[in-house]
């Protein structure tokens, strides 16, 4: 429900400021800063702590902290999949015809839910119930069904499917009114989110190399004022897919439709903003990390990315110490450390008294190691390409005096390195997410085996 960014370079390249009071579309596609965004960002975080110390509510830090990274991953392509299937989705009209699959997966899920339902209120629903309570038990739970199998339609097949062939009915458009048009709002949101994640994880490089720009924007450059929209660019497929759209569409109808039709633009704005809200209270974490990345090579200029080959030779000193020291505490965790301890610099043991306790073997572990042995990895690279093009990384006019055939072949040794600086990141995030899950399994097991099975818990 964010907007998307891809080409924010190629418009208003040059702004006249770096900031402004307010964020509006020109300056989201420039990239300035919008001091309401900043200050936002400063109350998300406080309001986010104050919560979690006054109630020790653990889901909004848990929340915010494992699906914050995922979420960003937004790209060029998982943008542009994602509104190939919201246009294969959605047909405007309500006259979408259903096809043989869907009405095999409808009828399925119609059937499973009516067995579902008849198991639990045979179990459980006729233990206390008798006469006109009895009836209602049973009238409450056939409406219930009935609702649960028309947001999954919506969901699985879009409203025309099922609105197109009753749409005529006075008793259906009432109903429609009151009671399902809400619904059908809910179908939609649920069937976006479901495209949101799929796109996104179809794509999951592409979007790891934009996580910093979309960070980025969302902290700094996007606030409330900004009205989003059921996905990035899904404005163009239906207006009403906008905060701004939907708003123009209620002006065209009576008071009462127009009361009813705000449902929708609470269903859009509503949760979009308190999404942004909950991405700019987890700065604390990610932001550091975030700001410390750079953009992918594929966005950059030949000289910049010269400029960031020779920045990591120059700090391969402090990857290798980070790295050590890093490989050393994961060591620390078994007996064989105890037996090189005292070859190592008597430094390391105040370093290691003031490290916390490494995890246990599993997930969390595994990552470390990985990130640990990329980085090694990275520094290799970095010096091998030093020892063969050290003078083109010490001087921006020995690069510019290179052929265009020894530029690319440069290029092309610098992508192999940004594709392991990619693989550090995405291991550092990945062991984050594990350590933040891990974190609050440790404080609130009942809470969080509610939802992950404690076997997969057990390898973290």
């Amino acid at each position: 429900m964010t907007r998307n960014t891809e080409n924010n370079s190629s418009t208003h390249s040059n702004p006249k400021s770096s900031w402004v009071w307010h964020c509006t579309d020109i300056s989201i596609d420039a990239g300035q800063i919008s001091i309401l965004a900043v200050l936002e960002t400063m109350v998300a975080v406080g309001v986010y702590w104050w919560l979690v110390l006054q109630f020790e509510w653990p889901w909004m830090a848990f929340i915010t902290m494992v699906a914050a990274p995922l979420l960003l991953l937004r790209s060029i392509e998982s943008t542009a999949l994602g509104i190939r299937l919201l246009r294969a989705y959605w047909t405007p009209g309500y006259k979408k015809n259903i096809s043989q699959q869907e009405k095999i997966f409808i009828f399925i899920l119609i059937i499973t839910t009516a067995l579902l339902a008849c198991y639990w209120f045979v179990m459980y629903g006729l233990m206390n119930y008798t006469s006109w309570p009895l009836f209602w038990c049973i009238t409450t739970l056939i409406i219930g069904a009935f609702l649960v199998v028309f947001v999954i339609t919506i969901v699985i097949a879009g409203p025309g499917a099922l609105m197109g062939r009753i749409a005529d009915s006075i008793i259906f458009k009432m109903l429609f009114n009151f009671l399902l048009f809400p619904l059908l709002i809910m179908g939609l949101l649920i069937r976006a989110l479901t495209i949101r994640i799929y796109a996104t994880l179809r794509h999951p490089i592409a979007g790891l190399a934009q996580l910093p720009q979309n960070w980025r924007e969302t902290l700094l450059v996007i606030d409330f004022l900004h009205l989003p929209e059921l996905l990035p660019q899904a404005s163009t497929i239906d207006p009403a897919f906008g905060v701004k759209g939907a708003w123009a569409m209620q002006q065209k109808f009576n008071w009462p439709n127009r009361i009813i039709g705000s449902v929708q633009i609470l269903a859009l704005y509503i949760p979009a903003l308190i999404y942004r809200w909950s991405l700019k209270a987890s700065a604390w974490l990610w932001l550091p990390l975030s700001v410390g990345l750079t953009p992918p090579l594929h966005q950059k200029s030949a000289q910049d990315s010269r400029r960031l080959m020779a920045i990591h030779h120059a700090w391969h000193w402090q990857y290798l110490i980070i790295a050590s020291i890093g490989i050393l505490w994961l060591l620390s965790a078994t007996s064989w450390l105890e037996t090189w301890s005292p070859l190592l610099p008597a430094e390391y043991a105040t370093i290691r008294a003031n490290l916390p306790a490494p995890p246990p073997f599993g997930l969390r572990y595994v990552l470390a190691c990985s990130a640990c042995l990329l980085i090694m990895l990275l520094i290799v690279k970095s010096r091998n390409l030093k020892a063969s093009h050290g003078p083109i990384l010490e001087s921006p006019n020995e690069f510019n005096a290179l052929s265009a055939q020894d530029q690319a072949e440069f290029l092309s040794l610098a992508k192999g390195i940004d594709r392991i600086r990619l693989l550090v990141i995405a291991a550092l995030i990945l062991w984050g997410e594990m350590m933040a899950l891990g974190f609050f399994h440790a404080r609130y097991p009942d809470i969080v085996e509610r939802f992950i099975s404690p076997t997969l818990l057990f390898y973290l």
